[in-house]
């Protein structure tokens, strides 16, 4: 399956420059982790059904 093993390059190529991006720029990475953990807590954004927003 080439679809698999596409996949599977991807997500390898990003996770060694997500490994770089942490090396070169850690206060960065820490800080946009940060807001992705924020932002995905249970009643921080409204929730979503089909095209309406609640």
């Amino acid at each position: 399956m080439s679809g698999n093993s596409d996949y599977k390059d991807l997500t390898a190529a990003v996770l060694v420059q997500m490994r770089a991006m942490r090396a070169s720029q850690p206060d960065l990475m820490t800080t946009f982790g940060q807001l992705a953990a924020a932002g995905t807590r249970d009643g921080v954004l409204p929730q979503r059904r089909g095209n309406q927003w609640r």
